[in-house]
């Protein structure tokens, strides 16, 4: 196994660092603020202590040295339970080398993808998508009229693994296949909340890994998205 699985833990951000990166990939100028906040915050999870959304960062050696210890195994994903996330405050900003509608960032990546038949409701695709090289990924998401967002990542597998609270995650089934499901997430001060609506999901589809995640629809209905991925 080579070192790039090193690279998918997400470290707690520097203050304001997530909101510059909100800002990034979100430009929907009509929100409410309290709905942006909960999107930070939200956003904030995906990209510290789980693996899944944007690969932004890489580490210091003592900083992979703390965190990847796994401790179990779920749905092919190494698991590491860290209820509080301290010592990385050395994270660096890795840009994204694509923004964009869906149908340039095909174009430009270099493996085929499947997408959701089925969405919720009122949930639109935002047609602005990240791609990133170094970690050969894309990241999208779906919105509604009342702030909701569900986001999806699809990345080349490289034996990454899971940052969770302590008994946050379990094994589901799903088509027939494993996938581990995440339920809660870290705070604003990187400490593990069990009681937030945050729900994602991550597995293994053949030499890719798709994460999906949400803080506004219902576990029943992101299953219902990933039964859908086909």
């Amino acid at each position: 196994m080579d070192d790039k699985f090193l690279y998918q833990n997400r470290p707690p951000v520097r203050p304001g660092f997530s909101e510059s990166l909100y800002a990034r990939i979100s430009n929907v100028s009509t929100r409410k603020k309290s709905l942006n906040i909960i999107f930070k915050f939200a956003l904030r999870l995906v990209l510290t202590g789980l693996l899944g959304s944007v690969i932004l960062f890489s580490f210091a050696e003592p900083a992979r040295a703390n965190i990847l210890v796994w401790i179990k195994q779920i749905a092919g994903f190494g698991i590491q339970e860290e209820d509080e996330l301290s010592g990385l405050d050395d994270a660096i900003f890795i840009p994204v080398d694509f923004k964009g509608p869906l149908a340039d960032a095909l174009k430009e990546l270099p493996f085929k993808f499947s997408m959701p038949a089925y969405l919720p409701d009122k949930y639109l695709f935002y047609d602005e998508v990240d791609i990133s090289k170094k970690d050969q990924s894309i990241f999208m998401r779906w919105v509604n009229p009342n702030g909701g967002e569900i986001v999806m990542q699809v990345q080349v597998d490289g034996g990454q693994g899971i940052v969770t609270g302590e008994g946050a995650s379990e094994e589901i089934i799903i088509n027939g296949h494993s996938a581990a499901l995440v339920r809660g997430g870290y705070d604003a001060n990187s400490k593990w909340d069990s009681t937030k609506q945050d729900i994602h999901l991550y597995w293994h589809k053949g030499n890719l890994i798709y994460i999906l995640f949400s803080a506004s629809t219902s576990e029943e209905e992101l299953i219902r998205i990933v039964e859908s991925i086909t």
